[in-house]
C-alpha cells in the first residue's frame, strides 16, 4: 500500500503506510523486511527531495541488508544512493555507487539493472561535461533495455540522449 502511494505521489501517507509496515516486521521479527521499508522509505525521501534523509535511511538499509544476507535488494538501495549523490552534485560518489551496482549485477547476469546503472552513469557524465562519455554509457543501456524489451527504460534512455544532443547543440 505504501508503494502504490508513493507513486501517486501521496507521499505522507505511504510514509504512514511504509512505517506501519517496518514496525510490524520488527514485531514479527521480519529481520528481512526492515531494510524492505528502509529502502521504500529512502525512495520517497528522494522524490521530496530530502536528500540527507533519503542518504541516511538508504544507508541503514545496505547496511540491515547484508547484515541479513537480503543479496536481492542490494544493488537496487545502491542504486537509489547513487541518485541521491547524483542530484546533489557528488558525482563521484554517485559513480562509485553505479560501479558497485553494475559489478552485483554482472554477477547475477541481471541485464536491465546493468541498463540501469548504464544511464545512471550517462546523467553523471553529462553533469560533468563529459558528453563522449555520457553518449556510450546511454548507447549501452539503449542497446541492453531494447534486448531486455523493456520500453520505459528504453524511454528514458532515449530522454537522456535528447537532452546530451541538446547540450551538444547537435538538433
Amino acid at each position: 500500500v505504501g508503494r502504490v502511494f508513493k507513486e501517486l505521489g501521496q507521499y505522507d501517507r505511504a510514509l504512514d503506510h511504509l512505517n506501519l509496515s517496518m514496525a510490524m516486521s520488527r514485531s514479527i521479527n521480519d529481520f528481512e523486511g526492515i531494510p524492505y521499508s528502509l529502502d521504500e522509505i529512502g525512495d520517497v525521501m528522494i522524490r521530496k527531495e530530502e536528500y540527507d534523509s533519503a542518504l541516511n535511511t538508504l544507508l541503514k538499509s545496505v547496511n540491515l541488508t547484508r547484515a541479513q544476507k537480503v543479496h536481492v535488494l542490494e544493488p537496487k538501495t545502491l542504486a537509489k544512493l547513487a541518485t541521491v549523490h547524483l542530484r546533489t552534485g557528488n558525482y563521484d560518489n554517485a559513480l562509485a555507487y553505479y560501479d558497485t551496482t553494475h559489478h552485483l549485477h554482472e554477477r547475477t547476469g541481471n541485464d536491465f539493472g546493468i541498463a540501469e546503472v548504464e544511464l545512471g552513469r550517462g546523467q553523471v557524465f553529462i553533469q560533468q561535461g563529459k558528453y563522449d562519455e555520457a553518449m556510450r554509457s546511454i548507447n549501452r543501456s539503449l542497446s541492453l533495455a531494447k534486448q531486455a524489451n523493456a520500453r520505459t527504460l528504453e524511454s528514458r534512455g532515449y530522454e537522456s540522449l535528447s537532452k546530451l544532443y541538446e547540450l551538444k547543440e547537435d538538433y
